[in-house]
């Protein structure tokens, strides 16, 4: 992508009303963990372990169209919502 394209992309998600969540020691320690239980890039990728790691400290859903978290949400201790399916 070029930056202009990024910048697009930010403006677009800052005029989402969000939170933006801190990812603590503790839920990078998680994420990490779980990337290495999960057998890494192969099945789930690493920054998608952040994801998941802090919606579960949360104990939000987390929504996307990545198939291996679709499909493992309740080994990985997560709801999942599919981005496609929305």
């Amino acid at each position: 992508m070029n930056m202009g394209e990024v910048i697009q992309v930010l403006t677009a998600i800052a005029s989402i009303p969000h939170t933006s969540l801190p990812v603590t020691p503790a839920i990078a320690i998680s994420a990490l963990t779980l990337y290495v239980q999960q057998a890494g890039p192969r099945k789930i990728h690493y920054f998608d372990v952040f994801h998941v790691a802090t919606a579960r400290a949360h104990e939000l859903p987390i929504i996307t169209s990545d198939t291996y978290i679709n499909d493992q949400q309740k080994t990985l201790g997560v709801t999942a919502l599919d981005l496609r399916k929305i």
